[in-house]
């Protein structure tokens, strides 16, 4: 998965915002491994270690809006009053999902254009603080 075009960022001001949305994740994590520790009230296997896909299990500890993005395997340049999304530091798709849709009420109008090593290409749209993807083709 390649970053091919983005003009998807947030000002200085809202870093610390963004910082806690992401932090306030924790609990919420996708994946579940390691060994079987117990039973939930749902009655699922409670597992020792929950994470994002790709992402270090301690995210919500880390207190650096750079470190933060390149915990989940994106790059941020700083543009003097923004930030911009500027690198995607993964191979692989995990939960991006997530972390935008949590961000998006800080994020300024515009977008990340991805393609996939299959050669589909997509966009991702941050908009009046929604985040949504915008359809696909094939390269």
């Amino acid at each position: 998965m390649d970053l091919k075009e983005s003009t998807a960022s947030f000002k200085k001001e809202n870093a610390d915002k963004i910082l806690k949305a992401i932090q306030s994740l924790h609990g919420k994590e996708t994946v579940e491994d390691g060994q079987i520790v117990g039973t939930k009230k749902d009655g699922s296997n409670k597992w020792s270690n929950s994470h994002f896909s790709w992402v270090d299990g301690e995210f919500y500890k880390v207190t650096s809006i750079e470190k933060m993005f390149t915990g989940w395997r994106w790059k941020i340049e700083d543009q003097g009053k923004d930030y911009l999304i500027m690198g995607f530091l993964g191979e692989k798709s995990g939960d991006e999902e997530i972390l935008f849709n949590v961000i998006a009420p800080y994020m300024n109008e515009g977008y990340i254009i991805m393609q996939g090593e299959d050669g589909i290409v997509w966009k991702w749209k941050f908009s009046n603080g929604r985040f949504r993807e915008v359809g696909s083709r094939t390269m």
